[in-house]
């Protein structure tokens, strides 16, 4: 089974890069993993991560690390972005009007956790910007901005770890 948390790109693109690499078919490595095709279709394309078990089987079959896939637990970014933005009396088409993201966007990340790194860093910006402009930038959770920052330091080393490996 897979995690539902989107990690950012990086990961799809080292799957795909690996697989193609590897001359197989999203089939072929299915079959070698033990999944469905359609879950490395998921993979690929960020709507989801392999579990602990795919993960390593990925690594024996791809030479993909495991540790690309280190994600944070979703109901907590989704209880920090929801709690703050209703601190604020932001409502979620004026935050994604604030961040430059969808309002389905900021409903599913409030609802499952889900996004890119890219994408909460844009909302937890907005938040603070927010914040800071009526100051009330106590009301931002310093965990929820640690937790933003950390996802792209960890995006930004993935993405220039795998341009120098050729895995992007």
């Amino acid at each position: 089974m897979s995690t539902m948390i989107k990690q950012g790109n990086a990961y799809c693109s080292a799957i795909r890069t690996a697989r193609i690499e590897k001359g197989m078919t999203q089939v072929e490595l299915a079959r070698a993993i033990g999944v469905k095709n359609s879950s490395i279709s998921y993979w690929e394309r960020g709507r989801c991560v392999p579990s602990q078990t795919h993960r390593r089987r990925l690594k024996r079959v791809l030479g993909i690390d495991p540790v690309l896939f280190d994600t944070y637990k979703g109901d907590v970014v989704a209880k920090l972005v929801c709690s703050t933005r209703t601190e604020l009396k932001l409502t979620k088409t004026r935050l994604a009007a604030m961040s430059g993201i969808s309002t389905p966007t900021i409903r599913r990340l409030e609802r499952t956790g889900c996004c890119q790194a890219p994408v909460l860093a844009k909302i937890v910006t907005a938040l603070v910007s927010y914040a800071k402009a009526r100051r009330m930038t106590q009301i931002v959770p310093v965990e929820l901005v640690e937790i933003a920052c950390n996802r792209m330091r960890r995006y930004r080393a993935i993405e220039q770890h795998g341009q120098t490996t050729s895995m992007c």
